[in-house]
C-alpha cells in the first residue's frame, strides 16, 4: 500500500494474484475459514486463523474498489470522504460476481460458525439414514451416549450409527478403491455478471460520492445503460472437461487428513446411507473417484504423493 494520506495505493502482490481468486472460490463454494485458513498456510500464506481470512473475503478491495471505513477529513476539518465511499480503485485481484458469491456465502444463515481448532465429523453433511434418507447428524458421547454416534435428524427411533465403526468403514471403501481419480476443470462461461455487480456496486455507493446533483444524476443514468446493455448480451453457459489423474483413489485417499478427506466426498457429491450397527446395510452412492470441479485437493497433495512414490522407488 503507497501513497499520501486518504490516497493510498493498493499494489497486489505475485502471492495474492495467485492464491486468493481460489480463497475467494473456496468460500464461495462452502468451505469455511478455517479450512480455507489452513490451505493458505499449508501454500505457506498467513498462519492458518480463520478471521483473518474472514476480514480478506470482506474487503471490497479485492475486487477492485478501496472505500472510506469512516467519514475522511481535511487539514480543516472539511469531509473529503463519507464512510463507504469510493476512494479510489486498484486493481481487482477477484472479480465484483466472486467477491459477491463468497460474502453470501459467509452471510448465509445455514453457515455453521466453528472456532478455530473444531474439526467436524468426517461425515458431516454426506451420511444420510438408510431407512429414511434423512441427513445423520453427530452425537457426542458426553451428551448421554456410551460413544459418539449419527443419528438420523427426522426420527430418533431409527437406529443410530456408531461413528468410529462408519467412517472406519468408509475410510476402508475407499482406500481400496482402485479407480483412477477423474478431476473435473470448470471452463467459465461469459454471463456479465462481474461487471453487472461492478455496475450496480458503484450505482449502490453513488451518493457517497459527494457529487454535485446534475454530476450525480448524470453518472447514475451512465451506469443504468450500461447495466442495460450488459444484461442485453447473449451470455455463454460455463462448460466441464474430465481429465483422469495419475493417482488411485485409495493411494490419494490416504494421503489426506480428515478435513480433506471431508471435502473430497463433498466435492465428489459421495452420499453414504447407514442405519444401525451390520455394515451389510451401508453403501455408499455416487462416483468415489470424481475429485469435483476444480480439483484443489489433488494440487495440494500432488507433492506428497510424488514425494512418496520416489521413497517408495529408492
Amino acid at each position: 500500500m503507497t501513497g499520501p494520506k486518504h490516497h493510498k495505493r493498493f499494489e497486489p502482490t505475485t502471492q495474492g494474484r495467485r492464491y486468493a481468486p481460489e480463497a475467494f472460490g473456496r468460500i464461495a463454494d462452502g468451505q469455511s475459514l478455517t479450512e480455507v485458513a489452513r490451505w493458505l498456510k499449508a501454500n505457506g500464506i498467513g498462519s492458518g486463523n480463520a478471521r483473518t481470512v474472514g476480514m480478506m473475503i470482506r474487503n471490497p478491495a479485492y475486487k477492485g474498489t478501496v472505500t472510506a471505513r469512516s467519514d475522511l477529513h481535511d487539514e480543516d476539518g472539511a469531509i473529503v470522504f463519507r464512510k463507504g465511499a469510493i476512494i479510489h480503485r486498484c486493481e481487482p485481484l477477484v472479480d465484483a460476481a466472486l467477491w459477491k458469491r463468497a460474502n453470501d456465502a459467509l452471510d448465509s444463515d445455514t453457515r455453521r460458525k466453528r472456532g478455530p481448532n473444531q474439526v467436524k465429523a468426517l461425515l458431516s453433511g454426506i451420511a444420510r439414514c438408510a431407512e429414511c434418507g434423512a441427513p445423520l447428524y453427530r452425537t457426542h458421547a458426553e451428551r448421554g451416549a456410551a460413544s459418539a454416534a449419527y443419528r438420523c435428524k427426522a426420527s430418533q427411533g431409527h437406529p443410530m450409527v456408531p461413528v468410529k465403526m462408519l467412517d472406519k468403514w468408509v475410510d476402508g471403501q475407499m482406500a481400496a478403491n482402485g479407480a483412477f481419480v477423474l478431476r473435473e476443470t470448470l471452463i467459465p462461461g461469459r454471463d456479465y455478471s462481474a461487471e453487472i455487480e461492478a455496475a450496480e456496486d458503484e450505482l449502490r455507493r453513488l451518493p457517497l460520492q459527494g457529487l454535485e446533483e446534475d454530476a450525480e444524476d448524470a453518472r447514475r443514468a451512465e451506469l443504468r445503460a450500461e447495466r442495460r446493455r450488459l444484461r442485453s448480451l447473449p451470455a455463454e453457459p460455463p462448460r466441464t472437461e474430465t481429465e483422469v489423474m495419475p493417482v488411485l483413489v485409495g493411494d490419494l485417499w490416504t494421503e489426506l487428513d480428515q478435513d480433506e478427506k471431508r471435502r473430497y466426498l463433498l466435492d465428489g457429491g459421495v452420499t453414504v446411507y447407514a442405519a444401525g450397527r451390520d455394515p451389510s446395510g451401508w453403501r455408499i452412492d455416487g462416483d468415489p473417484s470424481a475429485l469435483g470441479t476444480g480439483g484443489q485437493l489433488w494440487e495440494m497433495v500432488k507433492d506428497r504423493i510424488t514425494a512418496g512414490r520416489g521413497s517408495d522407488q529408492a
